[in-house]
């Protein structure tokens, strides 16, 4: 989950008083079976004044504003007051037809914690900031079968300088470590994923393995957000 911050005011002489976020999100990705009707999203407000929360559902990664949003989902509520110590639950529900059943579709949920109004007379020594919280959101058809039997089936291979991960499952798999042989291969911003039926072309940078059937260690991110640690061989 990325959280952004959005600032909404300049800083006066006399210094800021510095916001915190609090609208939580449970969990840090969303699964929708495609057998599912709709499904939930749990906010929690763990601040101590209400916030108001915007949400958008969107096909990239780096949409800021909810006109420009695009998806086949409808969210509901898409925007809502949570008070302090309560929670809101936001639905998803898939309202347009013709999403590929062979794989899933990745998606980004976007949910935006407006500031509360400053107190009269109190904004020009205020710096206020808008939280934007975002997760990825997985459109899995039925039948795909298992996240485990997609990272079972991923091939490994040493090109030139690099290490090709090709991907010809159903399923997005996200890394947030890799090792060849022992030594980490380096992931920009910590973290790569490679797309269903799709490649991934990591640099090695003098890392080359000592033999054609090199051990490949990796970690990944699973349906709970949690690290699983994981095992394969070069294929030949």
């Amino acid at each position: 989950m990325k959280r952004i911050h959005l600032w909404l005011g300049m800083l006066a002489m006399l210094g800021p008083a510095f916001a915190q976020a609090g609208i939580v999100i449970t969990g840090t990705r969303v699964i929708y079976p495609g057998e599912q009707r709709e499904i939930t999203v749990q906010l929690t407000n763990n601040g101590d004044v209400p916030a108001l929360a915007q949400a958008w559902i969107d096909e990239k990664p780096d949409t800021d504003n909810v006109a420009k949003a695009r998806s086949p989902f409808l969210l509901s509520p898409p925007v809502t007051r949570v008070n302090p110590g309560k929670g809101q639950s936001l639905r998803i529900r898939l309202i347009e037809q013709g999403l590929p059943q062979d794989r899933e579709s990745l998606y980004w949920l976007t949910v935006l914690e407006l500031p509360p109004k400053p107190a009269e007379g109190s904004a020009a020594n205020k710096l206020q900031m808008a939280f934007a919280s975002r997760l990825k959101l997985f459109y899995r058809p039925k039948g795909l079968g298992t996240l485990e039997t997609g990272i079972g089936a991923l091939q490994w291979k040493v090109q030139g300088d690099e290490l090709v991960c090709t991907n010809p499952g159903a399923f997005h798999i996200t890394f947030v470590g890799i090792s060849l042989d022992g030594r980490d291969v380096p992931l920009a911003k910590g973290s790569a994923m490679v797309a269903p039926r799709e490649t991934l072309r990591l640099p090695l940078k003098g890392r080359a393995p000592g033999s054609a059937n090199a051990v490949v260690d990796f970690r990944i991110i699973n349906d709970f957000g949690a690290d699983a640690s994981h095992t394969a061989r070069l294929s030949p």
